[in-house]
Formats: C-alpha cells, structure tokens, sequence
C-alpha cells in the first residue's frame, strides 16, 4: 500500500510539473499517455488516470496534448511541389480515411503509383504498405497505401467532390504560387489527364463526369493564364459530361511546356505539343492586376467601362484585356459550388463594389513625382493614376486654348494620357521631367487632331512642334496666381473672353503659346522648359505679351 501511494503521490507531483513547466514555456511538449504510464509502471493508461481524477489534470493534460496535436498537423505540410502533385493524386485518385489510412486507389499507371511511393516515403515519414485489391472482373492489382492520423487530419477529406472545398480550404497556397498550381495541374493530370495525338480534334483533356471538378480545373487553368477551356458533353452521364477540353492549340502548347508525365506514352503525346511554337507570350492574370485596370479606365472614362467600350479599346491594343477576361474573373454564378456561367454585367457589379470598400492607398497627394513616375515606369497603375489627377485639369485646359471646343478638348486629354500609359516603359527620367513628357505628348495630340481633320495648324500651335526643346528639369512654381484672372483684370468690364481671345490671336505665335499655356495655370519654368528658353526669357515674353494685350484692350474699350 505505501508503495502504491508514493507511485500516486509520484505521479501527481510529476504530471503538476511537468505542465507548469510547459505553461512558463521551458519545455515544448509534455509525456504522452504512454510515456506516462511506462514511467510509473502503470499496466494501464485508464489505471494511470484513476490518480489525477479530482485534481483537475487530467483536463489540464487533455487541453495541452490537444493544443500539440492541432499544432502537429498544421505544422505537417510545408507548401512544396511535391506536397502539390501528391495532394492533386489523392484527390482524383485516392483516399484519405480520419483512421489514418491514406491510400492511391484509382490510379491505373505503374509509374504513377511508384512515383507517389518515392514521394510519401519522404513527405509522410513513412515505410509504404503495397496492399493487393481484387477488382470487379477478378483482376489484381496493387495499391500504395501509408499510416499517418497526423498526416490524415492534415491533408483533410478528400472523398467524393469535398476535396475541392480541401484544397481551397487548407491548401489555398496550391493556388497562390504558379509553381504551386503547375505541379497540382501535373497530378491531377496523371489520374485524369489524356493528351490526343489528333492535336487539331481533341487536344489535351481532362476527365471527370462531375460538373463541379470541370468547373474547379477549369478555375485553376484560368489562374495560369489558360482561359480558353470547353466541356466534353455527354447527355447520358450524371451531370451531362465526360471531362474538360483545352480549346484551343496555343493553350494547349503552353499547358504542355509546364508539364511533365512518368507515363512514358503520355510524354511522348505532351512532347508532340511542346515541338510546335506558341504564337504569343502567356502570363498569370492575377485580380489585382484587373482591378487596377479597371480603376483606370474608370479614371480617364469619367465612368465604369462598358463591354463595348473594353472590345473597341483591345482591339485598338489600347488595354490589355479582353471583356471575357473580367467575366471569367468576377461575374462567375456558381449553384452549389457549381459554375453556371460568366456575366459581364455580374462582373461589372461585383468589380463597382470592391472599388466601393475603403482602400489602402500607397500613394497619396504629399508623395513625391519623382516616385509615383518611377512606380508608373515599373507598371503600378495606381501611382499612374495619381500622375492622371495631378496633370489632368491642366492638360485639359491646355488643350482647350487650342482647339475651343470643350468636348474635344477632353477627348484629347484622354487621348493623351492612354498614349503616356502606353508609353511609359519608354520614358527616361534622366532625358525630360514627366511634365515636360507629358505636355509634349498632349501638344502632338493638338496637332494630329487638326492634321487628321485636314485643317490648317494655327501658327502657336505648329511654331513649337519640337518634342526635343521639352526635355529639361522642369519644377512647379509661381502657381499661386491665376493667369487667366491676372488678364481678365486688365479691364473693368465683364464678358471680355472673346475679346482676350481676339487679342491674344494678335500676338506673335511665341507670345501666344506663352499666354496660352498660362492660362492653363502652367508655370513659367514649365513653359521655359516646353520652349526650350530661359525661365527669365519667359518671363519677358509674357511681360511684353500683357502689354500689348491691355493696349489692344485700351483701344477696343474706346471704340466700343
């Protein structure tokens, strides 16, 4: 009896230890059950927790070896490849039972089964069992099959079509990382993937007769850049399928330069692809890079574009997407999981919505040019964007003094700032100040409206046509004033702009283009800069210009 209460008396004292410890964090772990039991020479665990019953312990022990266990298994898979291809064959191909079995039972390939062998060897920590199955028609077969609870509860359930909601789930880094996505793609190709060798008929498929896997391939194709993919339809089969088809060949030459297959006669059929030569460059369209698109359309269009408006501007090769990209992207109607179709319309709403919710803005009105333009050069839209806000008002009445009509003068201003979008991968920081760059592009504008028109260049306007004389440092001064106001007060009546315009018509082509661009709020050192002169020989210029305007306005005043 003594001897079994020290054994008691032990053990309680051990176990209170022991998670103290743990709770002031001096050891990472505590004794399992039977670590426990084997201690105190317990012939049973149920005998070992008889002691701690009343004590509060046990519950103690339960929470923490709980807590180890959660972390155990959300620790288990580190995103890789090969996590990726093996999760990708258990889902098309396998089971995964909550006991820990987790087996390749649909898998028909030798090299395939021997592949996903080498692999779980090292991922699961595991010696492979190869168990023998009898199929339907009597023949054998072997499948791999591994013993892990903790690799289980880590990987997830698996069965029927759940694996979808998986691997979005638990596995969403599968589809953030291409190279992630590529070796997913690869697995699931090896279970359901067939490539024809009539290239022009059936190209490279998938198979499945569940609507719901179509869709969810399909999604992550799309994620990769492979947008083009149709259902094989089969009316007899449950949801009226038989698989998915890459539809056309440039995707499916893309689709098969990123994969490889261990099934010799289906590399041979991939390498058919590979020898022919894709068309044009592919590349991951991320959502992020469609929203920022969509922001600055909305920007130089005054409002959200329309499907008509996003085809007329691709096909100008003005912007980068086609409508349908959008559709596929963010009208998506899905029933159960299930995708029914594609809306520009939903789209266009759910697109409106997410430039609704507040955003984090990495650019405001206090960050300096020099970095929103070398942002705009790496290709950030939303530092362009800020670029368009900044100069849009000025090249708008830039333009207006040239061409009058306030309509065309705003279509200009667009015009200009997509030709400066377009081209500013192309613009040298060190060769011209953006605003020097960008009232060149907008001066060019000017005169191919009035070419294209097949009207006479007014004089102002063609005198300066030498892009070159803008490309010096320009900074923005002496914006305080409003030049058109400083003019108008020249007289004491009202309604004088015709007469001011009349006037400034008088002057020399030079003086003109000086009064112009100041009533565009332009400052002296943007026009000197624009002219190629000095900031000082501005300044005279437009000194001499306002003279003479108020002693023609003197004249006009007196015989009106």
């Amino acid at each position: 009896m003594t001897e079994r209460r020290a054994q008691r008396l032990g053990l309680v004292s051990f176990v209170t230890e022991e998670l103290d410890q743990f709770d002031r964090g001096e050891i990472g772990r505590i004794s399992s059950p039977e670590e426990v039991r084997e201690r105190f020479g317990f012939a049973h665990t149920s005998s070992m927790y008889r002691p701690l019953l009343g004590t509060g312990l046990v519950e103690r022990r339960r929470m923490v070896l709980d807590t180890l266990a959660q972390q155990e298994v959300e620790s288990y898979i580190s995103p890789s490849p090969e996590w990726a291809w093996t999760l990708a064959t258990l889902s098309l191909g396998g089971n995964v039972s909550p006991m820990g079995k987790i087996r390749l039972t649909h898998c028909k390939d030798i090299e395939v089964r021997d592949k996903f062998v080498l692999l779980g060897e090292n991922l699961f920590a595991r010696n492979t069992g190869i168990i023998p199955v009898r199929e339907a028609n009597r023949a054998e077969r072997n499948i791999a099959e591994y013993n892990s609870v903790t690799a289980a509860r880590a990987i997830g359930d698996l069965s029927g079509e759940k694996w979808i909601e998986t691997i979005k789930n638990k596995h969403g880094w599968i589809l953030e990382d291409p190279q992630f996505t590529w070796r997913f793609l690869e697995g699931l190709f090896e279970i359901r993937g067939y490539a024809s060798s009539d290239i022009s008929k059936d190209g490279i498929q998938f198979m499945t007769s569940s609507l719901a896997v179509a869709n969810f391939i399909t999604s992550i194709l799309s994620r990769v850049g492979i947008e083009n993919v149709g259902l094989r339809r089969r009316k007899k089969l449950k949801d009226g399928i038989m698989g998915i088809r890459i539809t056309r060949l440039p995707d499916a030459i893309f689709f098969a330069q990123q994969i490889h297959s261990v099934v010799p006669e289906k590399e041979e059929r991939l390498e058919i692809y590979r020898q022919k030569v894709p068309t044009r460059e592919y590349k991951v369209i991320a959502d992020d890079e469609l929203i920022s698109e969509w922001q600055r359309l909305t920007r130089f269009l005054g409002h959200a574009p329309t499907w008509n408006e996003l085809r007329r501007l691709r096909e100008a090769q003005e912007i980068e997407h086609f409508p349908d990209i959008y559709s596929r992207h963010f009208g998506q109607t899905e029933v159960d999981g299930i995708r029914i179709g594609a809306s520009f319309i939903l789209a266009k709403q759910n697109l409106e919505a997410l430039l609704a919710l507040p955003q984090i803005l990495k650019f405001d009105v206090d960050t300096p040019e020099d970095v929103l333009v070398n942002e705009a050069i790496r290709g950030d839209n939303e530092a362009f964007g800020m670029l368009y806000e900044n100069y849009h008002d000025r090249i708008f009445r830039y333009i207006l003094y040239r061409v009058i009509n306030p309509e065309v003068a705003e279509d200009l201003t667009q015009e200009a700032f997509v030709h400066a979008w377009r081209a500013i991968d192309r613009y040298r920081v060190t060769e011209a100040p953006f605003v020097a760059w960008i009232y060149t592009i907008s001066h060019n504008q000017v005169i191919s409206y009035y070419r294209r028109d097949h009207q006479t260049v007014p004089l102002e306007i063609s005198f300066a046509d030498n892009p070159e004389s803008t490309m010096e440092t320009i900074q923005n001064d002496d914006m305080h004033t409003n030049p058109e106001e400083e003019i108008l007060l020249l007289t004491e009546r009202e309604g004088m702009k015709e007469k001011v315009r009349e006037a400034i018509e008088t002057l020399k082509p030079e003086s003109q283009q000086v009064v112009n661009m100041r009533l565009a709020n332009a400052s002296h050192r943007d026009i000197a800069e624009f002219l190629g002169k000095s900031e000082g020989n501005v300044r005279q210029i437009y000194s001499r210009a306002l003279d003479e305007l108020r002693t023609f306005l003197e004249i006009e005043n007196k015989t009106s």
